[in-house]
């Protein structure tokens, strides 16, 4: 997802929470998971955005284990870590994107936006 596309999500300031005129859509989604076997491994987040990113910034969770505290920061794309998971995906319709980073898996239909350090407090803190 390119930084336009990112600041085009709306603000979070500007977002209805979940109500009953999103149940059915949910009901469904969970349906087509369950169909798969995904229920455990994937799951439906809000789209929004707290603040805009520049061109070539990703967004990058970290995880403190032993404080039980999580962030997410802005890094550049360029800066990938190797041990980044892609987590989080905007799915398109009618396109195919390519995941964000160079030789990551091919995603169809989506464009990742956040990246989940595995081990990250480690990494974190050698960078």
């Amino acid at each position: 997802m390119s930084a336009q596309e990112f600041n085009a999500l709306p603000h979070i300031d500007d977002i209805d929470p979940l109500n009953v005129s999103d149940h059915k859509c949910m009901e469904e989604l969970r349906d087509v998971l369950e169909k798969h076997g995904k229920l455990s491994r994937f799951g439906i987040t809000l789209l929004h955005r707290h603040f805009d990113l520049n061109e070539g910034e990703i967004l990058v969770e970290f995880t403190d284990t032993a404080n039980r505290v999580q962030t997410v920061e802005i890094e550049k794309l360029a800066d990938k870590r190797p041990c980044a998971i892609e987590t989080a995906w905007v799915l398109k319709s009618g396109t195919s994107m390519a995941a964000c980073y160079p030789g990551s898996a091919f995603i169809p239909a989506a464009a990742i936006i956040v990246a989940t350090l595995a081990n990250n407090s480690s990494e974190r803190d050698a960078s």
